[in-house]
């Protein structure tokens, strides 16, 4: 949930949410998203990032190497609020 109780209005405003280690994001979902796979250093859609192997060989990434979620809200006016989810699956 945010809300912008100032009485400014808000521009681009910036959300970052770990994923809880139990929680993987949602193949279907990942798509909508901007995700990071490294730890919150590199952002972008989830097709055009890589993750290293064991062996460390670059793959592309999957949902299940997903560390965190990022919403950019461009405006927020004052008194403006709302709630920002995802789709998720238990491990």
């Amino acid at each position: 949930r945010y809300r912008n109780t100032g009485k400014l209005p808000v521009n681009d405003f910036v959300v970052t949410n770990p994923l809880p280690g139990a929680v993987m994001l949602s193949p279907e979902g990942a798509a909508s998203h901007v995700v990071s796979v490294d730890g919150g250093k590199t952002w972008g859609a989830l097709a055009a990032l890589q993750v290293a192997d064991a062996q460390g060989a670059k793959r592309p990434a999957s949902a299940a190497d997903v560390t965190h979620l990022r919403w950019t809200l461009p405006l927020l006016q004052p008194g403006a609020s709302g709630v920002l989810t995802y789709n998720a699956i238990v491990r």
